[in-house]
C-alpha cells in the first residue's frame, strides 16, 4: 500500500508541483517578492486534477461491481471539490476580466481548503482501492 500512495504521490502531486518549485526557485534567484495569490490558479488546477483522478478510481470500483454508500458519498465530495475549485478558478478569472478587487484572503482560504480536500481523498481513494485489488 506504502508503494501505491508513493508512486501516486509522485506523479500525481510532485509533478503537478514541479511548476511551482520551478517559480519559487527563480522568484529565490532573482530576489523577486512571493505572493500566495500568483500561484492560485495553479493550485486549483493540481486540486481539479486531483479530484478527477480520484473520481476515475471511483468509477474503476464502479465498474468492478463494488457499491456501497461510502462510494457514493466519496463521488459526491469529489464532484463538489471540483466544482468548488472550477468557481474559484471563475472567481479570480472574472475578478480580473473586470477589473473588480477580490477578496484575496477569503479565495487564499478557499484555495488552501480546496487542495488540502483533494489530497485528503485522493489519498483515501488510493487507500480504499488498494484494499479492493488486495483482496
Amino acid at each position: 500500500m506504502i508503494e501505491r500512495l508513493i508512486k501516486w504521490f509522485s506523479f500525481s502531486v510532485g509533478l503537478s508541483l514541479l511548476p511551482i518549485i520551478l517559480s519559487l526557485f527563480f522568484h529565490g534567484i532573482f530576489n523577486l517578492e512571493i505572493h500566495f495569490s500568483n500561484y492560485t490558479s495553479e493550485l486549483i488546477f493540481i486540486s481539479v486534477t486531483l479530484s478527477a483522478t480520484s473520481i476515475g478510481d471511483i468509477v474503476s470500483i464502479l465498474q468492478k461491481g463494488i457499491k456501497g454508500v461510502h462510494i457514493t458519498v466519496l463521488l459526491i465530495v469529489l464532484i463538489f471539490i471540483s466544482l468548488i475549485c472550477v468557481s474559484i478558478y471563475e472567481m479570480v478569472n472574472i475578478s480580473n476580466a473586470l477589473k473588480i478587487i477580490a477578496n484575496t484572503a477569503l479565495i487564499n482560504l478557499f484555495t488552501i481548503i480546496s487542495c488540502i480536500s483533494s489530497l485528503t481523498i485522493g489519498i483515501l481513494c488510493q487507500v480504499y482501492l488498494q484494499k479492493i485489488e488486495g483482496k
